[in-house]
């Protein structure tokens, strides 16, 4: 995977993978992984580091809660998250279906 382009939509990614339900830190990673088949795995350095930059521009909150006996820190979506990503993933699909005319067009499989 193309580290770049990752890094330009990794927070799409975690947002919209905490848009239904709060999630901790690894549960966020093996969701991702599990969607994309293994085909997209993000290391933790990276997840953490999106998350403390989504938690600083008010996208996310975090909260604690104690499952069986450990003290988990989860990821829950904020409003400005929300219309964050729901704009972004409108410039998101913009672009995504220009790719794909311009593949069709140059017939690039």
């Amino acid at each position: 995977m193309n580290k770049e382009l990752l890094k330009g939509t990794l927070n799409l990614i975690i947002l919209l993978a905490i848009s239904k339900k709060p999630m901790y830190g690894y549960e966020i990673s093996n969701m991702i992984k599990s969607i994309s088949n293994g085909d997209l795995t993000i290391k933790d350095s990276s997840l953490y580091t999106v998350l403390l930059r989504l938690e600083n521009l008010n996208y996310l909150e975090i909260f604690y809660s104690k499952d069986s006996n450990n003290k988990r820190k989860y990821y829950k979506i904020t409003n400005s998250g929300l219309e964050f990503l729901r704009l972004n993933l409108i410039d998101f699909e913009i672009i995504n279906s220009t790719l794909n005319k311009l593949m069709e067009a140059s017939n690039y499989e």
